[in-house]
């Protein structure tokens, strides 16, 4: 994704939220961000019930781990 329409993105999501501050739009701003703290604030803001949030935050650290061990090779 381009850069531009990320922070295109980036707005568009934080505008929404203002309105209406929901766990789907706040992954969705964890995805573009790549802030794992949006996650978990969708988690809260769920009731502790978004199973999207909590495999999104689950492939964040996933990927993390991967990294720093193709770094440790």
């Amino acid at each position: 994704m381009c850069v531009n329409t990320r922070r295109q993105a980036e707005k568009l999501i934080r505008e929404q939220l203002a309105k209406n501050e929901t766990s789907t739009l706040l992954c969705c701003l964890g995805d573009v961000t790549g802030d794992a703290d949006h996650y978990c604030r969708a988690w809260e803001v769920s009731g502790r019930r978004s199973a999207r949030s909590q495999r999104a935050l689950a492939y964040f650290y996933f990927n993390k781990a991967q990294v720093y061990a193709n770094s440790c090779r």
